[in-house]
């Protein structure tokens, strides 16, 4: 993708990735200006589900992105499927542990590995945004 940010991509270079089986908008009160109205969109690919703010028709913030396939890469090869162990190896120790989850967090985002057995099962990041 061609980012002018981590947080803001171009809408078109995110529906390139593959094939969208399912696509759907949800609106909401904008918090801070009552007679505005926030739009969110939520994509689904095979294994990749991307939710963000519709900055503008051709512009997405991002918010979540949720990672359940091999098919999706993710740095350091931390990818579903892989040995969980390589988690904490490039990582170093989670920020917080919980039974089969390894979180991660930094000053813009969040990182959470889920894990069966010993492979990571799905991988979710968190974008904040106010």
């Amino acid at each position: 993708m061609n980012c002018k940010s981590v947080l803001n991509v171009k809408l078109s270079d995110v529906k390139k990735l593959g094939k969208i089986n399912k696509e759907y908008i949800t609106k909401s009160a904008n918090k801070y200006n009552k007679n505005k109205i926030d739009e969110f969109l939520t994509l689904q690919f095979d294994g990749l589900e991307i939710y963000g703010y519709l900055k503008s028709p051709s512009e997405l913030w991002l918010i979540h992105v949720t990672i359940t396939s091999h098919r999706w890469g993710i740095l350091y090869g931390l990818i579903v499927g892989s040995d969980a162990s390589r988690i904490s190896q490039y990582l170093g120790t989670p920020v917080e542990q919980k039974k089969n989850m390894k979180i991660y967090y930094g000053e813009s985002e969040r990182v959470e590995f889920s894990t069966e057995g010993n492979r990571i099962s799905k991988v979710e990041l968190f974008y904040y945004m106010d």
